[in-house]
């Protein structure tokens, strides 16, 4: 068995000696404490530096900068965060505190709602978000979610929040372009309606060519919002949001078609000729009714109507599958604050929700196809693979206390309850083989439960720092996908379903904010049992089954700091290492290896110029670090580290008027975003060379 040397000790060091290097920068006086607000964590204002999580965030201001065409030119100045856009397409997969991974470790939330159901995850959820249409913030709390937060939250839980309407005229209108036809325009109103309601409009249109053939992306946008104030004890808020999307697809390359032409598809001609594309559509409706009952009792009730679309051909899959999915889901997330007259605060509540989606899975046309092992298969169109509808139904009611012991101590302890079930339709007769290796199980329903404490505690040192420490549990359930999508062969052992998995994180942080300079620290370690994998079979078969334990320790640092009036700069660095503890895949034993796509180093930095002589001239030069990767399980070679800069600027060119201007990836470095060995053969995923775009924004 392979062991490894567990990271902690040097990350240890490395917080000591970053906190006493950098506490004694500048004597400060009490009113230069800086506060930064969060709501991801309670779904209520809250500030990030006395709560006992660590939560990253980007704020308005950065996101004006960034103009961001996809979520991760937004993420990248977050400690240990990796956001990957997947062939400048919409879609993404995400590595927080986990390797870079598509499964649902991650819950996504736009404006504290959830962006899908967790039965159903997309790894592609977070472009649901109105990141491109109206972003304010953007927070992400790493680690096992709070009780608010149930299946998926286990590595982090994104949130995209956007502005809210205001009592006065305020909007803009946005024009950006750039190379490869690059193009959107974005527009923003928000006013009053009378004394007591206000609203406001969004709206954004984007396209793309993408600078690898065969990746144009399209999408429209438009998110509706309402305030009403009713009175001094109740506020009602609405919100409609639409989206539209399409984003042709494009597949990994070999390594000869990577250094023949990165640029190209990696399609096969056949494929190409059908034009395989990926069409989503997306609208959520929701309300949100906040009540004071008393001075010391106020309640939130968030009822919601989602619904999503998702087709596209597999062009991962050599014989490239049609599928045709949906979901519509029906939630409630209610919620009550009780504060005591000794101070301490209980936070209760429950959530709801049904699901049900549809899913049809075809073979789009006949195709012959060899074997790496040998021998042919040869694929009918109009073959189906899948045909079922999924019910899903979910109960959790949560309840958490905070209260304090002395003037520097507060404690905080919760747990949650998750009852969830399952209810197969299958439409294709009952098979251990449809042919293709593929089974199909018989209409059959399936439940899980799980129990979730949370602890924590935050101590302030002083009234610019402190520290805190949580222990927490969080879970897991397997996808209906998981559960009912088998292989035949070795997938027989898992009629029964795979296990949900449960992980448990421990986290000790130590935060300091003054004006001049905000430094947070935080060392964790994440175990995850009865972890679930995508195994492969002798016969080259995949399937889904849980596998033994998983170990996931490292150090998070961010840091930002203001030499002067004109120059500052941050930092965020993470050192990580993920590893199987128990792990035997087709005879293979990979426990003390460590998991692929997992790069023991990330790191982001920028530097900000604001130059007193330029009056409206902001410039900041952004750099992004990938380190090297195992490409497998199986540690048997390493992809290439990366390293990226940025640079963006704006300019006012009017009070009303700024323009905007950026030079992504600024030393034309070429890299592979993300490198694997699969089925014995190398794949890669190229990444964009050099590339400018520039805007015009008119606010009023």
């Amino acid at each position: 068995m392979k062991t490894n040397a567990s990271p902690v000790t040097f990350p240890l060091n490395l917080i000591t000696a970053a906190c006493i290097a950098c506490t004694p920068l500048q004597a400060y006086a009490i009113d230069d404490l800086v506060t930064t607000i969060i709501v991801t964590a309670s779904r209520d204002d809250e500030a990030s530096e006395t709560l006992p999580v660590s939560v990253s965030t980007t704020d308005d201001e950065q996101l004006e900068i960034d103009q961001g065409v996809h979520i991760q030119d937004s993420t990248r100045l977050m400690a240990g965060v990796t956001i990957n856009q997947l062939s400048g397409s919409s879609s993404h997969n995400t590595g927080i505190r986990m390797p870079l991974n598509y499964d649902g470790y991650y819950l996504f939330l736009q404006d504290s709602i959830p962006l899908q159901s967790s039965a159903f995850f997309n790894h592609n959820g977070l472009r649901w978000s109105s990141f491109n249409t109206n972003a304010d913030q953007i927070e992400v709390l790493k680690g096992a979610g709070t009780t608010l937060y149930g299946s998926g939250a286990v590595a982090a839980t994104i949130n995209v929040l956007s502005t809210d309407p205001t009592f006065y005229p305020k909007g803009d209108i946005s024009l950006l372009g750039g190379a490869n036809d690059y193009a959107q325009i974005k527009l923003k109103h928000s006013d009053k309606i009378s004394h007591d309601q206000a609203f406001l409009i969004s709206a954004s249109a984007l396209q793309h060519n993408g600078w690898r053939d065969h990746t144009a992306r399209d999408r429209q946008e438009v998110l509706l919002k309402h305030l009403w104030d009713i009175g001094t004890d109740t506020e009602l808020k609405t919100q409609f949001q639409a989206s539209t999307m399409t984003d042709e697809m494009a597949s990994s390359l070999t390594k000869d078609q990577y250094e023949a032409d990165p640029s190209q598809s990696g399609l096969a001609p056949v494929v190409e000729a059908i034009d395989p594309e990926r069409d989503s559509d997306f609208a959520r409706l929701s309300f949100e009714l906040n009540h004071k009952l008393n001075d010391q009792v106020s309640i939130s009730l968030i009822p919601y109507f989602r619904h999503n679309t998702n087709d596209y051909i597999a062009t991962w899959r050599s014989y490239t599958p049609w599928n045709e999915s949906s979901v519509n889901s029906y939630g409630l997330l209610a919620k009550g604050n009780w504060n005591h007259d000794n101070g301490s605060e209980t936070i209760f509540g429950v959530d709801l929700e049904h699901s049900e989606s549809e899913l049809l899975t075809i073979q789009p046309l006949t195709i012959t196809l060899t074997s790496w092992r040998g021998g042919s298969t040869t694929y009918t169109e109009g073959f189906k693979y899948r045909d079922q509808e999924i019910a899903y139904s979910n109960v959790s009611p949560y309840l958490q206390h905070n209260f304090g012991l002395g003037e520097r101590l507060s404690l905080q302890a919760g747990a949650r309850i998750d009852y969830s079930r399952y209810k197969l339709d299958n439409h294709l007769a009952e098979t251990d083989n449809d042919g293709y290796g593929n089974r199909q199980l018989a209409d059959r329903k399936d439940s899980f439960s799980s129990f979730n404490p949370k602890l924590g505690f935050h101590y302030s040192l002083s009234e610019h720092s402190g520290f805190y420490g949580r222990l927490a549990q969080s879970n897991r359930l397997p996808t209906a996908s998981s559960l009912y999508n088998l292989n035949s062969g070795d997938s027989g052992s898992l009629v029964g379903g795979v296990s949900e998995e449960t992980s448990t994180t421990l986290e000790l942080g130590y935060r300091l904010h003054r004006r001049d300079l905000t430094l947070s620290a935080a060392i964790y370690r994440m175990d995850i049992d009865d972890a679930i994998v995508t195994a492969q079979d002798a016969h080259g078969d995949t399937y889904r089954t849980n596998a033994g334990e998983t170990r996931h320790q490292g150090i998070e640092i961010e840091a930002a700091y203001q030499f002067s009036p004109s120059i500052s700069g941050q930092l965020a660095y993470s050192h990580s290492l993920h590893e199987f503890i128990d792990y035997v895949n087709d005879g293979n034993d990979y426990s003390g290896n460590t998991m692929k796509f997992a790069p023991k180093n990330k790191a982001g930095a920028k530097l900000n110029w604001s130059p007193q002589e330029i009056s409206g001239l902001d410039l900041q030069l952004q750099m992004d670090h990938f380190g090297e990767y195992w490409k497998d399980d199986a540690n048997s070679e390493k992809a290439k580290s990366y390293t990226l800069f940025h640079l963006k600027g704006q300019y006012r060119l009017a009070p009303d008027m700024t323009l905007f201007a950026r030079v992504d990836n600024l030393f034309d470095r070429e890299y592979v975003y993300q490198s694997e060995i699969s089925w014995g053969r190398d794949k890669y995923y190229p990444g964009e060379g050099r590339n400018f775009k520039a805007g015009l924004k008119y606010h009023w």
